[in-house]
């Protein structure tokens, strides 16, 4: 014989038997139930993050491809493009380095 449980709803303090869900206000309040939903969503989340993740990431692989490339010319452009941009961004750091050093006094 199955026993009756009772749970007060925290939203509207009704008193409910053998439910997930609250009779009078729909809330849920099986604390199981609700602490595995917001498990699931945050699991959801964190794939979505290690997508977006893998899809930044294809750039760069590309480029990886392109400076290991079998063909001579296409490897040299990969790595003028890349030289080029290792020039601009030390040429940016060292200009946000002095504003920040003028600033600093």
């Amino acid at each position: 014989m199955k026993q009756k449980t009772y749970t007060r709803c925290l939203e509207c303090n009704t008193v409910n038997e053998d439910s997930d869900y609250c009779k009078n206000c729909g809330a849920l309040i099986n604390i199981v139930l609700k602490r595995r939903l917001e498990s699931e969503a945050m699991e959801e989340r964190r794939v979505a993050l290690e997508n977006k993740i893998k899809e930044e990431s294809k750039v760069l692989k590309f480029f990886e491809n392109g400076l290991t490339h079998p063909f001579f010319i296409i490897r040299l452009f990969f790595k003028t493009l890349h030289y080029i941009w290792l020039f601009l961004s030390m040429v940016l750091g060292g200009l946000i380095a002095s504003i920040l050093a003028a600033a600093a006094g």
